[in-house]
């Protein structure tokens, strides 16, 4: 693994075998504090992956918190709110959604 900066911000590269146990670790069971009571969580991957998936994001809806997912995303899509306005448009989630609907 190596880190580099881009555009001021901090990248990890890291060869496939290197991400499949930074993967494995995302994944596994921990203890966490929601509203003040303690909870033991197993994230869960999504099974869709969007591009080359080599950069992990997390989501949580409301109805399963503190358990959240791990998503698979292309590593060229910019985690940087401060991009273009469409970028939440042109999102992997909002093209998930669309699939959905676009019968």
């Amino acid at each position: 693994m190596s880190y580099s900066e881009e555009n001021g911000q901090v990248v990890l590269r890291m060869s496939r075998e290197d991400y499949g146990v930074v993967l494995k670790q995302e994944l596994r069971r921990r203890k966490t504090k929601f509203w003040g009571r303690h909870y033991f969580i197993t994230p869960r991957l999504v099974d869709w992956v969007h591009g080359d998936g080599l950069q992990l994001i997390y989501f949580t809806p409301l109805n399963t918190r503190p358990n959240y997912y791990v998503v698979r995303i292309d590593s060229k899509v910019s985690l940087d709110n401060s991009d273009e306005p469409r970028c939440a448009e042109q999102s992997p989630i909002r093209q998930r959604e669309h699939s959905f609907t676009a019968g």
